[in-house]
């Protein structure tokens, strides 16, 4: 499994009324999802195992978005998850795991220091590419 395949099964996993697009620009870097359900922006990092680079980039970007994630996945043991939730928990990051399915095992906290103008240009951003795939 490669980062782009998780990736491409979460897309190919379809939630209604939500635009959900991979590989969206913002601040100079790609986010590797974006869903946006008319009100809220989620961002989802994914990692195959480099979780600290996730907590790093979702620093970056929160800025933007209401809800942050990571998903990645599942590891093998309790510790190991564990670990991963008690790390992002401090941030108020969701964390996402994928074991044949993509499971929540911690919610985002929903973040309230957003800059508005940055995330209404990630949304109009989101609806022009959507257009443009012709989703």
């Amino acid at each position: 499994m490669t980062e782009k395949n998780l990736v491409k099964k979460f897309i190919e996993n379809p939630h209604r009324g939500i635009i959900r697009i991979s590989e969206v620009p913002v601040y100079g870097r790609s986010i590797d999802v974006c869903e946006f359900d008319g009100k809220y922006v989620t961002i989802i990092e994914f990692k195959l195992h480099d979780w600290r680079k996730a907590l790093l980039q979702l620093n970056q970007t929160m800025t933007v978005s209401d809800f942050n994630y990571i998903c990645m996945v599942k590891p093998k043991t309790f510790k190991c998850i564990e670990t991963i939730k008690n790390e992002f928990r401090k941030y108020g990051f969701g964390v996402i795991f994928y074991d044949g399915v993509f499971v929540v095992h911690l919610d985002s906290i929903r973040n309230k220091k957003i800059w508005r103008s940055e995330k209404n240009r990630l949304v109009k951003r989101m609806k022009e590419m959507e257009n443009y795939n012709g989703r």
